[in-house]
């Protein structure tokens, strides 16, 4: 029900003077099949879509080091190169997940991200990865297709 309202909440906002408003969002493309075959979701029926491509090691690894660093953190050179070899998905989801498990985990900036941490917060998205998106998506597959 949340959904609907938020989209039910934006839908007015849009509508207050006629003022201009961007929305960014993203979701994997088996929404096309569940959220969007909603009648009620006419906003994102207008919206533009575009398919994302997958994210691959470079920019994933690239993505990593330079949020850790703009953050004031470090993070060790095998332990990047781990993590980011862990993001197997290419959803933008993934390395944003093992980042903020890893960050939280080695108690960053004040201490660098190495290996033993970036096992563990590798492990942890992964978890997420399966019960936050993999999970959902199967489910609602099931009940729209059911």
């Amino acid at each position: 029900m949340w959904r609907v309202w938020g989209v039910t909440a934006v839908q007015s906002i849009t509508k207050v003077k006629e003022l201009p408003l961007a929305f960014i969002g993203a979701g994997l493309s088996e929404m096309a099949y569940t959220v969007l075959q909603d009648r009620k979701m006419t906003f994102f029926h207008r919206c533009f879509r575009d398919r994302m491509s997958r994210l691959g090691f470079d920019e994933v690894w690239r993505g990593l080091r330079l949020t850790v660093a703009d953050a004031g953190g470090t993070v060790e050179a095998d332990a990047l190169t781990s993590m980011a070899e862990a993001c197997w998905s290419g959803l933008p989801y993934h390395p944003q997940s093992i980042g903020h498990h890893a960050w939280a985990l080695a108690g960053s900036p004040s201490r660098p991200i190495d290996a033993v941490v970036a096992a563990t917060a590798a492990a942890r998205a992964e978890h997420d990865l399966i019960e936050k998106l993999v999970v959902p998506m199967w489910h609602d597959l099931v009940v729209y297709f059911s």
